[in-house]
């Protein structure tokens, strides 16, 4: 074992043995602080007991009424004066809020609509205690970190240090294999596959420029109005171009998540506003993501195939509104590219023994609006990037909130596509089996945003919060 390992393995240890101890939580100075703090603890007792837990921003041990994403645990220690302290509870109000509700709707029996506005009014209440109390801040944000989704445990007893080797070197052929091309304005009719795009009944803001330069909060951290954040995400809605060979590659709307069932009578793009940090500044990101109802097997045993199947488009914006950059992930966490824009160039690589980022090529920087991405049938490898065409696709697409997933029709109640570890239990893959050494739990399968590990060798996350600062860097300032 190396060294580092030996270090990661103690550090775990170390962990799990300091949560054995006390859990920081938030001063009771107050009856009505205390009854806030049992309305909360009560709350979370009925959804343990109920099995019903939404993964997507983590708890922060000891303060209930907060949980953070990778962009806000960024900022843990930034967040010093008192407008910057209201702007981080804010976000961590709000993403607790966004996940409770979705868990309270999964209920049965339905929760009581008057604890329901209880459990708001004493959020309020408690993130203002917090905000004014320097010790329960500093503690809190010492519990505010998200943890990562690799295992030391699997790494070390895989043998990390020597797999991890045989797997890069696999990664690198395969990359090479799969290379997608570029395919300009003239060539792009060749570009064949059933094309879908954003539906006609979208309103004339689909072409109307965005909000640049954007207001911000007290954190540099962009603001948008509903309406504004609509017109992003239609602005840059994507183009496909798909071979289509079976209902499997038929992008269509998830209806339950009990063996996932995908009605492709109508194709869905689930769609999200995420930020990340770049030099000084935090950024907008626009992702799209839309699901199949498998990867259909390309032989007999097939250990990437498996139900359902889906892939995510992050358009990454400059602080002039323009696109910085693009990627595309499996939903799986797989075959993580990147798409710079001219104004980027990749670092060079820090460590050569952790997964490279995997740059096909720049997009040029002629290329103004909308791109199309062309899918090969079953795989839905990304085969080519170009122009979206000029005549109107055959199929149109509904954008959705990405967060319906988490919240699915099921009865009288709902129920989340995704389990209490941001996995879709259902889309298990043969390749857990000898990848597991990685650390990566159940590779292959699909997952929820702010669980998507993309990287094998190393650490890497899809939603971490300088990802692409961490393998680019500026051509030139813009002025």
């Amino acid at each position: 074992m190396t060294r580092r390992l030996r270090m990661a393995a103690l550090l775990t240890l170390l962990g799990v043995i300091g949560a054995c101890g006390t859990t920081p939580q938030l001063p009771a100075t107050s009856p009505r602080l205390a009854h806030c703090q049992q309305i909360f603890a009560d709350n979370d007792a009925r959804l343990r007991a109920a099995g019903i837990r939404d993964a997507q921003a983590g708890r922060v041990a000891g303060y209930p009424f907060l949980r953070v994403d990778r962009l806000l645990a960024s900022f843990a220690t930034e967040a010093n004066n008192a407008a910057q302290r209201a702007a981080w509870l804010a976000r961590a109000t709000a993403h607790d809020a966004e996940g409770r509700e979705l868990e309270i709707a999964r209920l049965s029996p339905a929760l009581d609509s008057a604890l329901i506005d209880q459990l708001r009014s004493c959020r309020a209440a408690l993130g203002t205690a917090l905000r004014d109390d320097d010790d329960a801040w500093r503690a809190m944000l010492d519990a505010s970190q998200v943890a990562d989704d690799y295992s030391v445990t699997r790494r070390v007893l895989g043998l990390y240090a020597v797999s991890a080797r045989v797997v890069l070197a696999s990664v690198k052929r395969m990359q090479k294999r799969a290379m997608p091309r570029l395919i300009d304005n003239d060539a792009a009719a060749a570009v064949h596959g059933e094309r879908y795009g954003l539906s006609a009944d979208a309103s004339n803001e689909t072409i109307a420029p965005g909000p640049a330069p954007w207001r911000q909060d007290a954190l540099g951290i962009p603001l948008f109005t509903d309406t504004e954040r609509a017109r992003l995400l239609r602005r840059h809605a994507p183009e496909l171009s798909i071979e289509t060979r079976s209902d499997d590659d038929r992008p269509g709307r998830v209806t339950r998540n009990t063996a996932p069932f995908i009605n492709s009578a109508q194709a869905v793009l689930y769609s999200q506003l995420a930020y990340t940090r770049f030099g000084d500044e935090v950024l907008p990101q626009l992702v799209y993501t839309w699901w199949f109802a498998a990867r259909t097997a390309q032989r007999r045993f097939d250990a990437l195939a498996g139900p359902l199947d889906g892939l995510s488009w992050r358009v990454t914006l400059d602080g002039d509104g323009q696109p910085l950059a693009y990627d595309l992930v499996h939903n799986c966490g797989c075959y993580h590219m990147f798409f710079p824009s001219a104004r980027l160039r990749v670092r060079s690589p820090a460590n050569t023994l952790e997964e490279p980022p995997w740059v096909p090529f720049t997009i040029p920087a002629a290329w103004h609006g909308r791109l199309r991405l062309a899918l090969a049938s079953g795989t839905h490898y990304l085969t080519a990037l170009a122009p979206a065409a000029a005549t109107p696709p055959a199929h149109g697409y509904l954008l959705r909130p990405y967060a319906e997933l988490r919240a699915l029709p099921a009865g009288e109640q709902r129920s989340s596509l995704f389990d209490g570890h941001g996995l879709v239990p259902t889309s298990a893959r043969g390749e857990r089996w000898f990848l597991w050494p990685m650390g990566v739990v159940a590779p292959g399968s699909m997952r929820q945003w702010g669980h998507q590990a993309t990287a094998f060798v190393g650490r890497r996350h899809f939603d971490e919060a300088r990802l692409l600062e961490r393998y680019f860097e500026r051509v030139e300032q813009r002025r």
